[in-house]
């Protein structure tokens, strides 16, 4: 088994090398120089440069507030991939050659469903999408939790799936819409070490949890995930964003769903 591992991480650092490859050659820039409609700043004015810059995402609520909740969310949903396999193997006898097939599902559903649900969920505010997709979390995370069939699994999968199809191609988009256009990269900065933060409690907080509880903590995983689904749905009603986004024909954004 190890040389078939060996060769399919050389495999992937091969796939990875000529995607870079690829990228760094063919794909263009796609950012603005400026914004339209927004003065260039002054110089020394300090809103692109210097400390006043710097402390600007510091001092805005709203992205910390988000950061933090997204932090949770990718703590929590990581451990599907992360610890979930260790414990379907002991539990439900889920081996490696088994998961790696129900794990094939979601980069099928993704490559072919993803257009479908972003058309799908656009008409929702942003915050109000994310908030659904991570309840579609909970309910495939508390079918995890029960004694199931492999079968089963697989299913529980495609829901996770469908919400994941929804919430993390719009968790970027929402941050988009609170940052002021000249500090959108830093707002991102923000979300993206929220992501790295969520990366490293995943396994340490699953791994013992799931020793000491078993396939319970995955029932109490689905609890957190709904309070999380509730915060992003509060957070919704109570944040504006600072950009207002594309609104149909005759339509004002406080007609959004």
């Amino acid at each position: 088994f190890a040389g078939a591992y060996r060769v399919a991480f050389a495999v992937v650092a091969a796939a990875i090398a000529l995607a870079g490859t690829l990228y760094a050659l063919r794909l263009p820039e796609t950012r603005p120089r400026s914004v339209p409609g927004t003065p260039e700043p002054a110089a020394g004015s300090g809103r692109t440069s210097g400390i006043g810059a710097r402390r600007r995402w510091w001092n805005d609520p709203r992205l910390l507030a988000y950061a933090a909740l997204q932090m949770l969310t990718i703590g929590s949903y990581l451990q599907l991939f992360m610890i979930f396999p260790v414990d379907a193997a002991d539990r439900l006898g889920v081996g490696p050659g088994s998961w790696a097939v129900i794990l094939s599902i979601n980069g099928l559903l993704i490559l072919a469903g993803q257009g479908v649900v972003s058309r799908a969920v656009a008409r929702f505010r942003k915050p109000a999408a994310v908030a659904g997709g991570v309840l579609l979390w909970s309910v495939g995370f508390v079918i995890l939790a029960l004694p199931i069939p492999l079968l089963v699994v697989a299913v529980a999968l495609v829901i996770l799936t469908a919400g994941e199809m929804i919430v993390f191609p719009l968790q970027p988009a929402v941050v988009a819409d609170l940052s002021p256009p000249e500090e959108r990269g830093r707002y991102q900065g923000v979300l993206s070490f929220g992501t790295a933060v969520g990366n490293a409690i995943a396994p340490l907080v699953a791994g013992a949890a799931v020793a000491a509880i078993g396939g319970a903590w995955w029932a109490l995983l689905a609890a957190g995930l709904v309070g999380l689904s509730a915060g992003y749905a509060a957070f919704g009603r109570i944040v504006r964003p600072s950009v207002p986004g594309p609104t149909a024909p005759g339509q004002s954004p406080d007609q959004e769903s």
